[in-house]
């Protein structure tokens, strides 16, 4: 309960209309998911999230100079990579063998990048749908925290039914 955590009153009320919007906007934003994530597991060829996207690392470029990145844009990035790092991490050894079981599956090299199954990806859609909720970016970003402990601490047990799974297939 976040809300319970704040210090300050505008800072709370700042929560409590978070909360009434994800309320009242909570059966789309789920939707909205869910959709995302069936088109991208339609997509082949795989392509990287950032390829789909049409993102990359903040400072990278394909010529060697500097330049200024947009604060939201770095946040947002951060957010992203914060999320799919800490799953990554966490399930370490189930991602492996999931990658290797769709490389052969999808008959080309699958890994953290272009797995349809990954934090990456899963991180990625995550951000996008909350976009479409009117949340200020103090949220988004307690939002995004949030997640990531549920995609760390839920996404194993995926993980390691899609490897059953594939295993009992034959891959």
């Amino acid at each position: 309960n976040l809300a319970g955590e704040v210090r300050g009153i505008a800072e709370k009320n700042t929560y409590y209309a978070a909360l009434s919007t994800f309320n009242k906007d909570g059966a789309a934003f789920r939707s909205e998911f869910l959709t995302r994530m069936q088109n991208r597991l339609r997509q082949t060829p795989l392509l990287s999230s950032a390829a789909k996207k049409g993102i990359s690392a903040p400072g990278e470029s394909s010529a060697m100079s500097l330049s200024l990145i947009d604060e939201e844009v770095f946040d947002d990035w951060l957010a992203f990579t914060d999320m799919a790092r800490a799953a990554e991490l966490e399930h370490k050894e189930e991602l492996y063998a999931l990658e290797r079981r769709l490389s052969i599956l999808f008959k080309q090299a699958v890994d953290k990048e272009n797995n349809p199954f990954g934090p990456g990806t899963i991180s990625q859609i995550f951000q996008e749908a909350l976009g479409t909720l009117a949340f200020d970016r103090k949220i988004a970003s307690d939002s995004c925290k949030i997640f990531k402990n549920v995609l760390c601490s839920q996404s194993g047990e995926m993980y390691a039914e899609l490897n059953r799974r594939l295993v009992d297939g034959g891959v």
